[in-house]
């Protein structure tokens, strides 16, 4: 015998799901692979050039800011040995610190350790640090600065202390003082110049060239580093 029908469930049944529908909840349905995506050759090198040229416009300013802060930085030290050695010059009749056969700058800069002068990473400069010692001679050890020997305070004010120079001759205007290139020898701030102490006490910024001459005189050698 032949039942009828339940119409009810006729009714409400919905009709069969698509195919596509049965593959979204079916873990078991096969799809088809899609075709693997990925950066060419060509792509990959345009990021890389865009990411070499953004960060070129980025760090350029910054590096030349971070000189900028370094150079001020030396001035503040070079101030406060000027200030060493005018306490110095005062209790000695107005001479800066000399002794016989200096060879380098820190055998005659050494006389302000530590009585006027107790900090010695003042003698680093902090465009290109020495690793100076304290507690230890600082004649034996390798500054930052070069140091005209053999001033005193009573003569009209010139370079008594600078950064490293290129070598221990006189220098007239328009010759090279510092490193040209930003390499070795005298590349306390690469190819930046360097800073002037003077013996009065002020400190002004120099190009690699000379701007005034530095001289040395009768009885003034410079030491070097």
């Amino acid at each position: 015998m032949n039942l009828p029908r339940d119409p009810w469930r006729r009714a409400t049944a919905g009709p069969e799901p698509t195919a596509w529908l049965r593959d979204e909840y079916d873990c078991s349905a096969v799809r088809p692979e899609r075709g693997r995506e990925g950066f060419s050759v060509v792509e990959l090198l345009v990021v890389v050039v865009l990411l070499l040229v953004i960060t070129t416009l980025l760090w350029s300013p910054r590096a030349g800011s971070r000189e900028t802060s370094r150079q001020a930085a030396c001035r503040s030290q070079l101030e406060r040995i000027g200030i060493a050695m005018q306490l110095y010059a005062n209790e000695h009749s107005g001479a800066f610190p000399r002794t016989n056969l200096a060879r380098v700058s820190a055998e005659a800069l050494c006389l302000l350790v530590p009585r006027y002068i107790s900090d010695v990473n003042a003698f680093s400069c902090p465009g290109k640090p020495r690793p100076l010692k304290g507690g230890q001679p600082l004649a034996g050890q390798t500054l930052s600065y070069a140091y005209y020997m053999g001033l005193n305070g009573v003569e009209p004010a010139r370079a008594i202390l600078t950064d490293e120079q290129i070598n221990s001759n006189a220098k007239s205007a328009g010759q090279w003082l510092f490193s040209p290139d930003g390499k070795p020898p005298a590349n306390n701030h690469g190819p930046s110049g360097g800073n002037l102490l003077f013996t009065d006490g002020h400190v002004e910024k120099s190009p690699a060239k000379a701007v005034v001459p530095l001289d040395l005189g009768p009885g003034v050698v410079l030491l070097n580093p």
